[in-house]
């Protein structure tokens, strides 16, 4: 972190804050609105109070930073201009295609301006970020080489062996198909018993885990470096991992609520109009709902660190007789401490 025009030796007054640390929460919030209700004051980050020292900022929390001035423009990170790309140098073939099958739209340049993922600027035009992740050009895993999902079968309970594993790096509306294909492969289809019929059931709930994986997608923080989706798969949990905590205006207590905050508000409608998403709000409900199905299957959301999980996990043995086509997942109670969600 550079210096900064206070004398950094001075001590801390009420005009006067050092942190060593980006602040968590609205703990910072709080800090400029009581400068912003005396006579102002500076909070300089990066340099530890006692004893006085610079610790630099990591780049996790220049993120943060940037989050902070994105908010006071009101603007989301997937509709910024992209000004190393010429708009006619994107390749979005097979995006206008799938668009028109769905929505029986033709996109014009007219219509993704109003889209706002073209963008106009002294007359030439530019993609938005959310452009560039809808694409099949190489500039997607240029610009963004980790806007991709991780997908690992590990054996037993803990990342020290995996049985499968598979990196997805396509158009990100394309991306939920090829999980969930990675994920029945990996996991068992049984069948319950009636008096008279034979019920095929797949041993976690695929239309939760479908929601969950979609939501990692939607909801993901793009401005993250070096961070991807990560869906693993244990004996005893299925886990997916998205980079990006809850937005300040949300807590776990309002998941399935109804309340929303949309992180990536150009992707979002987009998603909506391809029939991935359905009104904001619901992707946690229907998670819950369709986990109902699935007594002995506790779903879990929590926050990681920078990321946001749902967890998948085992707690009692299900009445279900396994498929002998397919290999047989073994339980747990609990996860082990070596398992992704504790190790983020």
């Amino acid at each position: 972190m550079s210096c900064f025009a206070t004398n950094w030796e001075q001590p801390e007054s009420r005009r006067l804050e050092f942190k060593e640390e980006f602040p968590q929460g609205d703990q910072i919030a709080k800090t400029v609105v009581a400068f912003a209700n005396g006579a102002g004051g500076k909070i300089v980050l990066g340099v530890r109070d006692n004893p006085r020292q610079i610790t630099g900022i990591s780049d996790d929390q220049l993120f943060a930073l940037e989050e902070l001035e994105r908010q006071r423009r009101k603007i989301s990170f997937d509709a910024l201009p992209v000004y190393e790309v010429i708009w006619r140098d994107l390749d979005l073939t097979r995006f206008r295609s799938d668009y028109f099958k769905a929505t029986g739209r033709k996109l014009t340049e007219k219509k993704f301006e109003n889209l706002n993922l073209l963008i106009r600027d002294r007359e030439q035009s530019y993609p938005a970020d959310a452009a560039i992740l809808l694409s099949d050009s190489p500039y997607r895993a240029k610009l963004f080489p980790f806007a991709k999902i991780e997908c690992t079968r590990f054996k037993g309970t803990t990342t020290s062996v995996f049985l499968d594993q598979t990196t997805i790096a396509l158009p990100i509306y394309l991306a939920a198909d090829e999980c969930i294909a990675f994920i029945k492969k990996n996991i068992a289809l049984g069948s319950t018993i009636g008096e008279v019929y034979r019920k095929d059931r797949w041993e976690y709930p695929l239309e939760a885990i479908r929601e969950a994986v979609v939501n990692a997608i939607i909801h993901r923080d793009y401005s993250f470096t070096g961070k991807d989706i990560k869906i693993a798969s244990f004996d005893d949990m299925l886990e997916i991992t998205s980079p990006g905590p809850l937005p300040d205006t949300m807590s776990l207590d309002d998941l399935g609520t109804g309340r929303s905050d949309i992180r990536n508000r150009v992707l979002a409608p987009i998603f909506k109009d391809l029939g991935l998403i359905e009104a904001r709000g619901t992707g946690m409900q229907k998670i819950r709902q369709a986990g109902l199905k699935y007594p002995e299957i506790e779903t879990v959301f929590q926050e990681a660190g920078l990321a946001f999980q749902v967890q998948f996990k085992k707690n009692e043995q299900p009445n279900i007789k396994v498929d002998p086509g397919r290999h047989q997942v073994g339980t747990k109670l609990a996860p082990s401490r070596e398992q992704v969600g504790t190790k983020s």
